[in-house]
């Protein structure tokens, strides 16, 4: 999501301990936020 536009609605997930592992390293790797990486590998994953 560009900086400055709204958010419209924030939900909630569940890892393992290994998913959340993972999500870390792939968001450092790239140096992101948590947020940016998954909106940005959904908004992907949509486009597929």
């Amino acid at each position: 999501m560009p900086k400055g536009e709204a958010k419209r609605r924030g939900f909630g997930i569940r890892l393992t301990d290994e998913d959340l592992k993972n999500l870390t390293a792939a968001v450092k790797a790239r140096k992101q936020t948590v947020t940016e990486f998954i909106q940005g590998t959904l908004s992907a994953s949509m486009e597929a």
